[in-house]
């Protein structure tokens, strides 16, 4: 999944990136496949620590000042087993203000109800967003996953953003449907954010952003 953080001008999309201490970005990794009696007693979870890019004038970095913020993404979820306990410990520990999630969530008869009970393990004072991943249509399981996200207190993004009021400024947080299947709509994702605001762009297919901060 795919992250990107801008701020608002019109048509002018362009970003600076640079380096900034005000607020720590973490992606936790967990490698997913394999049968789960061989991988699950040697899963080995990272972190990877980020810190938040310089541009569009620090705002989004000052509006965040002193959070943490986590990304998960492809978490594939089938049961609530050793990986999702690890995860649900390292959440617990990290503490995150905010939670940003870019979809592939669950999957199989008891991959929902598990996804919940990951997910309410932590309550970030700003909350957790996500959006929707391309295997989370795949398999025929859309609505299961949206009423476990939502069942978790996930503002799921469908083609849309949300502002978040921080107390150093707004954020807006806008999430494009799944691109793999032609469900992004980033116009329509990006129509109510008005100009300067910093925004925090989710999507499940990394390209997707980049191309967008691009254009």
């Amino acid at each position: 999944g795919g992250v990107l953080f801008f701020e608002s001008r019109g048509r002018s999309r362009a970003v600076r990136w640079g380096r900034r201490i005000l607020l720590s970005f973490v992606l936790i990794g967990v490698a997913v496949g394999f049968d789960a009696l061989v991988i699950e007693p040697h899963i080995v979870l990272t972190v990877s620590r980020y810190e938040m890019p310089e541009g569009h004038e620090g705002r989004l970095a000052h509006a965040l000042a002193g959070a943490m913020v986590v990304h998960l993404s492809d978490l594939h979820v089938r049961r609530y087993g050793i990986r999702e306990r690890l995860v649900a410990r390292r959440l617990r520990q990290l503490a995150p203000d905010l939670i940003l999630m870019t979809g592939d969530y669950g999957e199989g008869p008891d991959g929902p109800a598990a996804l919940t009970r990951l997910l309410s393990s932590v309550k970030p004072r700003y909350g957790i967003y996500g959006v929707m991943g391309n295997n989370d249509y795949y398999r025929g399981q859309s609505e299961e996953i949206l009423a476990a996200l939502r069942e978790a207190g996930v503002r799921v993004l469908i083609n849309r953003s949300e502002i978040l009021t921080a107390p150093g400024g707004a954020v807006a947080i806008a999430g494009v449907d799944d691109p793999h299947y032609g469900r992004d709509e980033i116009a329509r994702t990006m129509a109510d954010i008005e100009e300067n605001v910093p925004v925090i762009l989710l999507a499940h297919l990394p390209l997707l952003v980049f191309a967008w901060r691009d254009t």
